[in-house]
């Protein structure tokens, strides 16, 4: 049988076979009661070993994988986790040692969760929403993103997404692409700049590699979002696959 980690805020590398219990109800802007699943970002790193990463409500392990990592890399996704009964989720490791890093981005409620407060999701035909390298005809162009450096990306208005009026867009689901990277480094995407350096990540990549990755990104009223890279020179470009607007159902956090 694995091994269980004792739950919250461990600070303790998972082995081989072990599953830590990460407490997310109650936690940040997620409610103590009323939330079914989390929308989290999964983080593998100092990696001893290729291996992967499960994420899970707990009980029987499912036999899937989320993050699949190698030795001495960062690797990350996006994953829409269900909660147990306590709030809690599950998060197994394969093989050797690796740390784990859960960043939290958003909740579903269930039938006893707020009906305020919430978005439903309108899908669009995709479409690029920014690409930052200098031979591209999209919407939005600009020089390298550098370090500790955030860009301001419109949303609202743009494409298929509503302007900032009544229905406007609270969060939007995105693919974010890192591309030409000199170091390694992470992008973060916020709906406004943060103070630097970001504490969660979206994107992780090594120098000279293309990462990319689903986003459920919250949005700023005034209807964009900023992306933030930690470290060296990278382009970026983020893609739009819909978004969502108040009601019942998913809320989109800050991360």
């Amino acid at each position: 049988a694995a091994e269980a980690i004792p739950a919250v805020n461990h600070h303790v590398a998972l082995g081989a076979g072990q599953t830590l219990s990460v407490q997310v109800a109650g936690e940040g802007g997620v409610p103590a009661t009323g939330a079914e699943a989390a929308v989290v970002q999964l983080t593998a790193t100092d990696t001893s070993s290729s291996g992967y990463l499960t994420a899970y409500s707990g009980g029987t392990r499912p036999g899937t994988s989320n993050v699949n990592f190698v030795a001495r890399r960062n690797s990350s996704t996006r994953a829409i986790v269900a909660l147990n009964a306590n709030g809690a989720l599950s998060v197994y490791n394969s093989n050797g040692s690796t740390d784990v890093v859960v960043d939290v981005v958003g909740y579903f409620s269930d039938s006893t969760g707020s009906l305020t407060g919430g978005a439903l999701f309108d899908p669009v035909t995709p479409f690029r929403l920014a690409d930052t390298r200098p031979a591209s005809a999209e919407p939005y162009t600009d020089t390298t993103l550098g370090p500790n450096t955030a860009e301001t990306i419109a949303v609202a208005g743009v494409g298929a997404i509503p302007a900032v009026v009544d229905g406007s867009p609270t969060a939007a689901l995105l693919n974010v692409t890192e591309a030409t990277a000199n170091a390694g480094s992470y992008l973060t995407v916020t709906p406004s700049p943060i103070t630097p350096p970001a504490t969660t990540s979206d994107v992780n990549f090594a120098a000279g590699e293309v990462r990319a990755n689903a986003d459920l990104a919250a949005v700023s009223s005034s209807g964009s979002i900023s992306v933030y890279n930690l470290a060296g020179n990278t382009d970026f470009a983020v893609d739009a696959f819909g978004y969502f607007v108040a009601a019942a159902g998913i809320h989109p956090l800050a991360p």
